[in-house]
């Protein structure tokens, strides 16, 4: 599959059962493993995929690396059971800590880029097929 223009990058994904909000422990698990990243979010399914033999390609987005992490713990950033951002701890959190606004600003912005990154790529891959 060429995806030409698609800014991507190949590399083995190292995935893990479990978050890592460590920097430290991001860097030395990438590091230990040779992987480009270490990938959080899909692991259930790689797993699923890998017991049944079906090959699995993971177009994935990198919006925090140890260098610039999250900018507040991800069960601040993002209820995962109900699927959506609790606006008063996210207040709550930033109002007890403005000096990481900045953080916040560029990984909104981070984010931003990474849907659009992630759209217009998975686009270009199924007009590939």
């Amino acid at each position: 599959l060429t995806l030409r223009g698609a800014p991507m990058r190949r590399g083995h994904l190292l995935t893990v059962d479990e978050i890592i909000d460590s920097s430290e422990e991001r860097r030395r698990l990438a590091l230990d493993s040779g992987a480009a990243a270490v990938d959080m979010e899909t692991e259930a399914i790689a797993r699923a995929c890998a017991e049944r033999g079906i090959p699995l390609l993971s177009l994935r987005v990198i919006t925090d690396t140890p260098r610039q992490p999250f900018p507040a713990p991800r069960s601040v950033l993002f209820n995962l059971g109900k699927q959506r951002v609790d606006l008063a701890k996210l207040t709550a959190f930033f109002l007890a800590r403005p000096h990481r606004l900045p953080r916040l600003v560029r990984f909104a912005g981070n984010i931003r880029r990474a849907k659009r990154t992630l759209a217009d790529t998975l686009v270009r891959a199924l007009q590939a097929l």
